[in-house]
C-alpha cells in the first residue's frame, strides 16, 4: 500500500494508521516491501497527522480554553492559529531529524544504514504519538497524549531491525 496524497484521498492513510495501530507485525512486513518515496511519505502520511495533532490543539487551547491553577483562558484565534502551523512544521521537521540520527545510529545496534528504512521507521513510528494529539482538544487529557506518545517511541525502538 504505498499512500499517494494525490490520487488514493485520507483512506489509504486511515487504513495504514489502523493496521499500524492495530497489527504491527502485518503492517510493518507490507511497509518494507514498498518502494520508497520520500515526498509521498512525508505529504501523504507525516504531514496530515502532524496538522491533525496541531489542529486538535488548536481547537483546545482556542476554542475551548485551558484552566491551571483555577484560572481559565482561551489562547487568542490568531495566535492558535500560528501555534498550529509552528507545531505542524516542527512535527514534520523532527521526523525528518529522527530518520537522519536513526540512520547514523544504525551501525551500532548491528544494523545497515538503509535511509528509505530510517525515514520509514520515523515516520510510520510515530503514528500512535500523532493520532494521540487528537487528545488535545480536551486540554485536560494531557496524561492521555503523553502516555501514548511514550508508547509510540517505545515501538520505534523496538522495530529497528
Amino acid at each position: 500500500m504505498t499512500i499517494d496524497p494525490i490520487n488514493s484521498g485520507s483512506t489509504g492513510l486511515v487504513d495504514r494508521a489502523k493496521n499500524i495501530l492495530l497489527t504491527p507485525k502485518v503492517e510493518w512486513q507490507k511497509i518494507e516491501s514498498e518502494p520508497f518515496d520520500l515526498q509521498k511519505l512525508y505529504v501523504g502520511y507525516v504531514l496530515p497527522l502532524a496538522a491533525l495533532a496541531a489542529i486538535c490543539g488548536f481547537i483546545g487551547m482556542s476554542i475551548f480554553g485551558v484552566s491551571a491553577l483555577g484560572v481559565g483562558f482561551k489562547v487568542p484565534i490568531v495566535t492558535g492559529i500560528v501555534s498550529a502551523i509552528v507545531q505542524t512544521a516542527v512535527a514534520v521537521v523532527m521526523v525528518y531529524v529522527m530518520a537522519l540520527v536513526t540512520n547514523a545510529l544504525a551501525p551500532n545496534f548491528g544494523s545497515q544504514p538503509d535511509v528509505a528504512k530510517s525515514h520509514k521507521l520515523a515516520a510510520y513510528g510515530c503514528t500512535a504519538g500523532f493520532l494521540a494529539g487528537v487528545f488535545a482538544i480536551f486540554p485536560r487529557s494531557r496524561c492521555w497524549r503523553s502516555s501514548a506518545f511514550t508508547r509510540s517511541t517505545c515501538c520505534l525502538s523496538a522495530c529497528r531491525s
